[in-house]
C-alpha cells in the first residue's frame, strides 16, 4: 500500500521575464500531501518535478512523508510546485526490498538509446519491466 499525490496543471507559463509570481496553492497541497500520506505508508518518501523548460528534479529519502517535506532538496523542489506544471509525490509502505533511498520512489531510468528516460511512481513491483534492461535487478 503506497500513496501517490500528483499535481499538473497548464498554469504554469512563462512570463516575458521568465518567472511565474503567483501563488496557486499546490505548493502547500503537496507537502501537505506528505503528512496525509503516511496512511498510505511510512518507510520512504519521494517526489518529482518537471519544470517548464521541460528540466526534470528528483528528491528521495528512507523517511515518514511528514519529515521528507521538512528536508532541504524536497522543499526546494516543493516550493517550484506552483510554477511547475508536473509534481508527483510518493510515500512507500515497504511489501518488497529493504527500506533504503535506491526503493525509494521515484524511479527514473537510465538514458534510452534517443537520450530520454522515464521518471514515475508505483504500487506493485517492477521486476521483469521491459522499458529497463536492468529491471530484473530491482529489489521493488
Amino acid at each position: 500500500m503506497c500513496g501517490i499525490s500528483l499535481v499538473l496543471h497548464s498554469s504554469a507559463k512563462k512570463t516575458d521575464s521568465g518567472k511565474i509570481s503567483r501563488s496557486l496553492g499546490y505548493n502547500d497541497f503537496m507537502k501537505d500531501s506528505f503528512t496525509a500520506g503516511m496512511l498510505r505508508g511510512t518507510d520512504s518518501s519521494g517526489v518529482f518535478q518537471v519544470d517548464v523548460n521541460g528540466k526534470p528534479y528528483i528528491s528521495k529519502l528512507p523517511l515518514p512523508g511528514v519529515y521528507f517535506a521538512t528536508d532541504s532538496a524536497a522543499t526546494g523542489i516543493l516550493n517550484d510546485t506552483d510554477e511547475s506544471p508536473i509534481t508527483v509525490g510518493h510515500v512507500r509502505a515497504a511489501t518488497a526490498g529493504k527500506i533504503s533511498t535506491d526503493n525509494a520512489h521515484p524511479f527514473i531510468t537510465k538514458s534510452r538509446a534517443d537520450g530520454s528516460y522515464i521518471m514515475g511512481v508505483h504500487n506493485g513491483s517492477l521486476n521483469y519491466w521491459k522499458f529497463d534492461p536492468n529491471a530484473k535487478d530491482y529489489e521493488v
